[in-house]
């Protein structure tokens, strides 16, 4: 009976070992093969980017000569976090329905702020 211990010893078996791991590590160099899940196939390096890494709701808001500190400073007196989120304040054990009338009024309530103080919503990257 002969035994498998040996099978990777054989020339043939390590070339073509070798052919398919290198032409894996090229494909995948070459951005050939895409990320498990996320969608990105045949995308420039700018799109994944943007896909990959979203902005955050405050930052679609822009004013022409508004600094990125003076954009923060209001988007949190406008009762965002500092990070451009912004948050429902809807309480543990609340039911799904409530929350998303919670972040409806929270998100209505920041745009209303943002754009009394001469912001405009853009939904662009």
């Amino acid at each position: 009976m002969e035994s498998n211990v040996y099978f990777f010893e054989s020339s043939k078996v390590k070339a073509i070992f070798s052919l398919g791991l290198s032409s894996i590590l090229w494909l995948s160099g070459r951005e050939l093969l895409c990320q498990a899940g996320t969608g990105t196939c045949g995308m420039s390096s700018e799109e994944k980017y943007k896909l990959l890494h979203p902005k955050a709701y405050g930052e679609y808001f822009v004013k022409p000569g508004a600094s990125r500190e003076a954009w923060q400073q209001d988007w949190v007196a406008c009762g965002g976090r500092s990070n451009g989120q912004f948050s429902d304040d809807a309480p543990s054990g609340t039911t799904t329905n409530d929350i998303f009338a919670a972040i409806d009024r929270a998100q209505n309530s920041v745009k209303a702020c943002m754009q009394s103080k001469g912001y405009e919503y853009r939904k662009t990257q």
